[in-house]
């Protein structure tokens, strides 16, 4: 009888830890995919519904969730896959997983660097006003004053 009991209870705790891997995947791929419930319920009816044993497999995977909406994609390869032996349904994971978890190379741009300075030559910051020119009036007006005649010489000589 005791062991009938302790056999109930392993199947009990294996049931749960079960659903519990089921919805954590199930929450994970819709985070990445909003209609993913949608999805998995129409390639469950069309194929077949996901194994157990690839449950167990995709929840020990990082990216298992990944996998899921990938196989929404891809009808054929999770056709292809569920019809394999529980071992080498593994490895196919787990090599879809680092294939899934390949971060794509950021490609480097063929445009020529940037200019050094936009100005092409000397800058005279002799009429730039700064915060201590505002502070003293009679040099807040000759820079001002400068700007002023320098932008009327300017529009005489055409340009603006």
């Amino acid at each position: 009888m005791e062991k009938e009991a302790k056999k109930l209870a392993d199947q009990t705790v294996n049931e749960r830890e079960f659903i519990a891997a089921c919805n954590r995947l199930a929450d994970g791929a819709t985070k990445l995919d909003k209609d993913f419930k949608k999805k998995i319920d129409e390639l469950s009816e069309d194929v077949g519904p996901i194994p157990g044993h690839m449950i167990g497999i995709l929840d020990d995977l990082d990216n298992g969730a990944k996998i899921l909406t990938y196989f929404t994609a891809n009808p054929d390869e999770y056709e292809e896959l569920i019809a394999f032996p529980t071992i080498k349904a593994g490895v196919k994971l787990t090599r879809l997983s680092e294939k899934l978890a390949k971060v794509p190379e950021k490609k480097i741009s063929k445009a020529p660097p940037p200019i050094d300075s936009l100005k092409g030559g000397k800058s005279d910051n002799s009429f730039v006003i700064t915060e201590a020119d505002t502070k003293n009036m009679s040099e807040f007006v000759r820079k001002r004053n400068a700007q002023i005649e320098a932008r009327r010489k300017a529009k005489m000589a055409g340009q603006r």
